[in-house]
């Protein structure tokens, strides 16, 4: 069999782009896409027929991860709430950033009894 991407951003990771299948075994295909698009992929038989024709799409990466969290304490009665973001990266030797802010609150009283922010880089 042979596989074949109408859009050269998609690369097969196999020889040639052929792939032999032994009868009732599991193959695993891999690719990398090199940047977002949407294309088809192709699968012929060594006489060249086609066997099917399955269009994918690659999703843009992620700019940025975000996250919350809401905490309480019984024994104090108190509260606080955390949000963050961070940017993700493209290449693991690519710095990071993370940005977080967030509040304790008072329960009993009810005020805030406390803030931070953080900003981190990671490299």
């Amino acid at each position: 069999m042979k596989l074949s991407s109408s859009d050269p951003r998609l690369v097969f990771r196999v020889a040639d782009n052929k792939i032999r299948l032994p009868a009732y075994a599991n193959q695993s295909i891999n690719a990398v896409a090199l940047e977002a698009h949407s294309g088809t992929i192709t699968v012929t038989n060594t006489e060249g027929k086609v066997l099917a024709t399955v269009p994918y799409t690659v999703a843009p990466a992620k700019q940025f991860s975000q996250g919350a969290s809401l905490n309480y304490n019984p024994f104090g009665n108190t509260a606080s709430l955390n949000y963050s973001i961070s940017g993700v990266s493209t290449s693991p030797l690519d710095p990071t950033w993370s940005l977080s802010v967030g509040m304790g609150l008072d329960l009993a009283t009810p005020s805030v009894s406390s803030g931070t922010i953080n900003l981190s880089v990671r490299w």
